[in-house]
């Protein structure tokens, strides 16, 4: 069974976040796909600033324990997906501090699905930018994006979103 690292880049927490609710969603769907599915939430388990010497080695004993076990659930994932709300057109600088936490290759022989949600057409912003920093950590973006408009979440039904969220999860499960 593959398995799937769902990462939440909202420092929200709560039933009042949408990303959380992007997140539970993205999280239905794949397990309706048959997919073993892990999730961090990094308004609940945050991560410490990033030092230059996690990007040497995040597995290093001498680094914080959570840094570590980011860092193996990323390594551990057939598949990632990376959901952030838009902040500033761009994605959350929690997201981006986790991302930090991985070593250069951290996404290496990885798909990743890359989820923003935002008001009307924001959304894209993030989805943009993250695209680069999933390459450069040699991860491979999946063709889609995932872009939920925040009004959608309120209320998946009829909104075509639980159906955009199975078909992406599912083709980039293959």
């Amino acid at each position: 069974m593959k398995k799937v690292l769902i990462i939440g880049g909202s420092p929200r927490l709560g039933a009042d976040s949408k990303t959380t609710k992007l997140v539970r969603e993205i999280e239905e769907a794949a397990r309706e796909v048959g997919l073993d599915v892990n999730i961090w939430l990094l308004g609940e388990r945050p991560l410490p600033t990033a030092m230059p010497h996690y990007h040497e080695d995040p597995m290093d004993a001498a680094n914080p324990q959570t840094v570590r076990d980011f860092a193996k659930n990323v390594r551990d994932a057939d598949l990632l997906v990376l959901t952030t709300p838009t902040y500033h057109g761009s994605y959350s600088s929690h997201l981006k501090n986790a991302l930090d936490c991985l070593g250069g290759d951290g996404f290496s022989g990885k798909t990743v699905v890359i989820a923003s949600q935002g008001w009307s057409a924001t959304a894209m912003g993030p989805a943009m930018h993250l695209q680069d920093v999933v390459r450069t950590l040699e991860g491979t973006p999946f063709r889609r994006f995932l872009i939920a408009n925040a009004g959608d979440l309120d209320s998946t039904k009829g909104s075509g979103l639980k159906e955009r969220i199975t078909d992406i999860i599912k083709e980039a499960a293959i």
